[in-house]
């Protein structure tokens, strides 16, 4: 019992983090960026963006939606670009 339990309590966390990254995800495409995943870490959270190019405005907004999203500070998040290729 106490084992069914605490999977179940794992599962929900694992979904929990799941709902947030895709909320991230679809909030930067929101924003007009092509394409964004997010991975969430148990303290720290990354974020790749497919861009042409981010300006301290963008990285800032960006910033903000992670942490309104996830609840980390902001020295906990990590916002890597990635160019667009043709």
């Amino acid at each position: 019992q106490a084992a069914k339990k605490e999977a179940q309590k794992m599962m929900l966390a694992l979904t929990d983090k799941m709902e947030k990254e895709m909320e991230i995800e679809s909030l930067i495409r929101a924003r007009g960026y092509k394409d964004a995943l997010a991975y969430i870490h148990d303290k720290a959270v990354d974020v790749i963006i497919h861009t042409n190019g981010l300006e301290k405005e963008d990285v800032a907004k960006v910033g903000d939606i992670i942490v309104k999203v996830t609840g980390f500070n902001t020295e906990d998040v990590t916002i890597i670009e990635k160019k667009i290729t043709q």
